[in-house]
Order: C-alpha cells, then sequence, then structure tokens
C-alpha cells in the first residue's frame, strides 16, 4: 500500500510539473533579414503563438542591437502597398499571428551594428499583461520571395 501511495503521489506530481511547464507564448522560426550594411534598416519575421487563455496585445519591441525598433503592418492604399507602424497587434487566445513580408513585421531601423549571416540577434516584445517575452531571431540573407519591399 506504501508503493501504491507513492507511486500516485509520483505521478501526480510529474503532470502537475507538466502542466505548469506549458508556456504561454511561444516564437518560432524567427529570422531577421541581413542588412546591406549600417545605417540601413532590417525586418524580422516569426510566428506567435499565444497559448494562454488570455487575449493579448504585442505593445513593443526592443533589442540590445543598436537600432531602433517599431511594430509595422503594410496596408494597400490607391493600388500601392504602404508600410506603417502600429501602436499594437492583438493576438486572441490559442491563436497565432504571423509576422512576414507584406503583413505584421518588426521593422529594425538605422542598424549601426555589423551583423553578418547566422548571427543571433535578441529580440524583446513588450506585452498589455505587463510582461515580455525574449526571443532569438537569426540574421539570413534572405531570398527576394522573403525579403521586404520598401
Amino acid at each position: 500500500m506504501k508503493n501504491f501511495s507513492l507511486i500516485i503521489t509520483l505521478m501526480l506530481s510529474i503532470f502537475l510539473i507538466h502542466s505548469c511547464s506549458k508556456q504561454p507564448y511561444v516564437i518560432e522560426n524567427a529570422v531577421m533579414r541581413l542588412p546591406a550594411g549600417a545605417g540601413t534598416n532590417s525586418a524580422v519575421f516569426f510566428t506567435f503563438k499565444n497559448q494562454s487563455d488570455q487575449d493579448i496585445q504585442i505593445l513593443s519591441a526592443s533589442s540590445p542591437l543598436n537600432a531602433k525598433l517599431e511594430i509595422h503592418n503594410v496596408s494597400m492604399k490607391n493600388n500601392m502597398m504602404h508600410m506603417h507602424p502600429v501602436d499594437n497587434i492583438k493576438i486572441k487566445s490559442n491563436s497565432e499571428q504571423q509576422f512576414k513580408s507584406g503583413s505584421f513585421h518588426i521593422m529594425v531601423m538605422g542598424i549601426k551594428d555589423s551583423l553578418i549571416e547566422n548571427d543571433k540577434v535578441l529580440i524583446t516584445l513588450t506585452l498589455d499583461n505587463n510582461q515580455t517575452t525574449t526571443f532569438e531571431a537569426t540574421v539570413q540573407n534572405m531570398t527576394s520571395t522573403h525579403s521586404m519591399k520598401h
């Protein structure tokens, strides 16, 4: 009987550890377009998964990179694509948002650091629930199908 109680306690502990370890926010496939050189711009693309049971808003982005970061979107006006900053992006509970060319993305402006392909850049997103989430974006020399159009 003592062993049975121990097994039950152990199983409950494993279940609790597993259920508590689920991350509320997951960032996948994070890449940053290789900038053309110092003083130029770039963009960060990724998938943000909100695995929580609460809607959240991404309010801003920051990085130790020597550059200015803004959340941008692309819209059509007079049959032309226009890129513009946005105040926030709402992501519903248990859903995901793609940050990609021609849509939402993190704009990185006036880069003063020298970056090469496969460098890792830390990006921190500030959320409306007073939380932040940090991820690593890999610098890539992206093909024209993935590059930003300015």
